[in-house]
């Protein structure tokens, strides 16, 4: 009889180790996309994005509202090339190819989705960096900020902090299954 508890003891707290199942509070794939965009000479709805996958061609999207970070472009992914992939290719860019935010391509990290199944990715003006935290940084006030290099430096900061300091939301279950012969 002692040797039967003993047994399901272990039985028990192996199941607890085993049946443990971390993860992050978030959706399993990404059904939307919500490129957030801040320039701080104020040109934002000038610019367009050109977003790919892999060796596929790509498409022009455009920045379809607006925040209190700047424009925003709200793309549904379902029936779309973006649909189930983990990476999209984003450049910035005006017209034809008239002038581009940053030579160098971004690579959208898409394997991370909320819980409603949106990635969220905020751009700032000739920054490579991409946060993908909301944030309150607002855009930069030009009324206080008149250098361009100032006021951008005022977003990048304001983005990094939050980047760097945002809460990670992670839920704890286990599940025990215990029968007894």
């Amino acid at each position: 009889m002692r040797l039967k508890k003993i047994s399901l003891m272990i039985i028990l707290a192996l199941s607890l180790f085993v049946g443990m199942n971390i993860s992050a509070v978030g959706a399993s794939t990404a059904d939307t996309l919500i490129v957030h965009y801040n320039r701080y000479d104020g040109r934002e709805n000038e610019f367009d994005m050109w977003l790919w996958t892999g060796d596929l061609q790509g498409s022009n999207y455009a920045f379809n509202g607006s925040d209190s970070y700047g424009v925003t472009s709200t793309i549904t992914l379902a029936g779309t090339d973006l649909d189930g992939i983990d990476s999209v290719g984003v450049l910035l860019k005006v017209g034809d190819w008239d002038e581009q935010d940053i030579s160098s391509d971004r690579s959208i990290d898409m394997s991370n989705p909320n819980v409603s199944g949106e990635v969220h990715v905020y751009l700032l003006q000739s920054e490579e960096f991409m946060s993908y935290v909301s944030s309150d940084t607002g855009s930069c006030d030009r009324n206080v900020y008149n250098d361009p290099d100032e006021c951008a430096q005022v977003i990048e900061t304001k983005l990094l902090d939050t980047y760097f300091n945002d809460d990670l939301h992670i839920e704890f279950s286990a599940s025990v299954s215990v029968t007894s012969a």
